[in-house]
């Protein structure tokens, strides 16, 4: 407070305001000549003065970086009046050069409170007016690049909408324009400016085909899912419409696209749609709605007529004059499977399904899968403490290990892969058991298996069912054939048997820790005492 005063005193009042509100303490003044006194010993003498009912700081012109902020905002608007914009865009972005974070941060109180949301206010009305110089001067993609980012944060405001449509009618980027209008009718209601404007640009965007592409995210959408659709939206349009890679980047966001193509690149684009996209989503466990839209010009703001989307993440959307073409052109997809909308303004058809992955082979143990992808970019990156991606290679499907820096080198796209997800956490198996000694003995055993995958390949190659009772089975088998050597007197010795001869199982791909610990069983097997009988009988006399 003292330093955005610059030098005027402040009372006491005013302090105590600004610092607790109206839960000022009592001993506010006590308090408040405690922090003078600490902030004189901080900052030094002759900086911080007592005046007759309060305090004064005392700053040169540049000490403070709102003041030298608010000087270049004055500058700016000094240069703008005088018809010079060039200079009054460099002051407004050396100006905006001096933030960083946010003002004021981590002071609190209702006067910091006052001040963040004061400069920030400023600081998006000086963004703005940056805005208007750059279409002033004809810099239209430097201000379609920052108002595009503003409307990330404030899609509801209308100055920025309606600039950042000008923007895009000056890069002669009409379509892209109608579609930042239309995503504003969300929020709310347009100007009589943007109506005008909107108007302009759906005449002069001239005839031909059209792609809508827009996307809405459920609530809560992890960064990693939008990064993923980004990802495939951007490989399926560098497919089919190369030109248009730079829109599809912007999908991480909720976002409606509108793209102009020739009938050949459109055709192709539907059939990547959908072809691919659904598959895509289905990897995905919460899955945006996409809708596709090819018309033959400009696409309205509204269809009539379409289903709701339900458990169908996709919906694609033909024109009747689009749908048409497509009989007679073997290149696109089957017009048979769209519908036609009630009323009857456009073909629709629903794809895609909203359920959970497919669950894993019967009997995998710590594998999930097979899934299938045609974009491994677009999983999930491994914690290589806890799991690994096994996925098959083109064009021989052999498996390999998922390389999360390059997967499979620098292409994106391949026919479908498929990939299993593999645990490699350690796993535990404690067991009792009975294992024979020489002599028709028992030795009562404790077993302990721990056993996590080392070789996620070989393990997924090998498609071994029931690991847990295989490892059991083996250790019993094994075990018996080493332990039947010794008497039950030599128990310590068969331990070391044990775990000298138990080196080698059966599933390939585990590493495999075996503890087993002997006692003599006391009382005999069936198996002794039935011999143990057997011997007495031989031995008796006849009568």
């Amino acid at each position: 407070m003292l330093l955005l005063a610059h030098g005027s005193p402040v009372p006491y009042s005013e302090l105590a305001e600004g610092l607790w509100g109206e839960d000022a303490p009592q001993n506010a003044d006590r308090l408040l000549a405690d922090q003078a006194t600490g902030l004189r010993e901080t900052l030094g003498p002759g900086l911080l003065a007592t005046t007759a009912g309060g305090y004064a700081l005392y700053t040169g012109p540049d000490a403070v970086d709102v003041g030298r902020f608010e000087s270049l905002v004055a500058d700016s608007v000094e240069h703008r009046h005088a018809g010079d914009r060039v200079a009054a865009r460099a002051a407004l972005h050396s100006a905006l050069a001096l933030w960083t974070g946010y003002p004021v941060e981590g002071v609190p109180g209702p006067a910091a409170r006052r001040t963040r949301n004061r400069l920030r206010a400023l600081r998006l009305d000086l963004r703005r007016a940056g805005a208007e110089l750059d279409l002033e001067l004809g810099q239209f993609e430097r201000a379609a690049a920052d108002l595009g980012d503003l409307l990330r944060s404030h899609p509801a405001h209308a100055a920025l909408r309606e600039l950042h449509m000008l923007a895009l009618r000056g890069l002669g980027r009409a379509s892209e324009a109608v579609a930042s209008y239309e995503a504003f009718t969300r929020y709310g209601e347009p100007s009589p400016a943007m109506l005008r404007l909107y108007g302009e640009l759906r005449a002069g965007a001239g005839d031909g085909d059209h792609v809508g592409i827009d996307v809405r995210y459920p609530q809560g959408t992890p960064g990693a899912t939008r990064d993923a659709v980004s990802r495939t939206l951007t490989r399926l349009l560098s497919d089919g419409e190369p030109a248009a890679v730079s829109l599809a980047q912007r999908v991480r966001e909720d976002c409606s696209l509108v793209l102009p193509v020739s009938t050949r690149p459109a055709l192709t684009l539907l059939s990547l749609v959908m072809n691919e996209l659904p598959f895509a989503l289905l990897e995905l466990a919460d899955p945006p709605t996409i809708r596709a839209t090819f018309w033959h010009t400009v696409p309205p703001e509204e269809v009539r007529g379409l289903p709701d989307p339900d458990d169908k993440p996709v919906l694609v959307v033909l024109s009747p004059e689009f749908h048409g073409r497509l009989a007679g052109d073997s290149s696109g997809p089957d017009p048979a499977r769209f519908s036609l909308g009630d009323p009857p303004e456009a073909w629709y058809c629903p794809l895609g399904r909203r359920t959970a992955p497919p669950p894993s082979e019967p009997g995998r143990d710590l594998v999930r899968g097979p899934f299938t992808t045609r974009d491994l970019r677009s999983l999930r990156t491994p914690d290589p403490r806890s799991s690994a991606i096994v996925h098959t290679l083109p064009p021989d499907d052999s498996l390999t290990l998922l390389n999360p820096g390059r997967p499979l080198g620098k292409r994106t796209s391949w026919p479908l892969i498929t990939y299993y997800e593999v645990a490699l956490t350690s796993q535990r198996l404690d067991r009792d058991l009975s294992l024979p000694s020489s002599g028709g003995g028992t030795f009562a055993a404790t077993a302990a298996l721990i056993w996590h995958i080392d070789d996620p390949v070989a393990f997924v190659r090998a498609a071994a069912p029931e690991v847990q009772e295989r490892l059991f089975a083996h250790l019993v088998e094994e075990g018996g054939r080493i332990t039947r050597r010794y008497p039950l007197r030599r128990a310590t010795a068969a331990e070391q048997a044990l775990r000298q001869g138990l080196h080698t199982w059966p599933v390939p791909g585990l590493s495999v820790t075996c503890e087993v610990r002997l006692t003599p069983d006391e009382k005999p097997s069936s198996a002794a005492r039935a011999r143990q009988a057997t011997t007495k009988r031989r031995g008796r006399r006849a009568p």
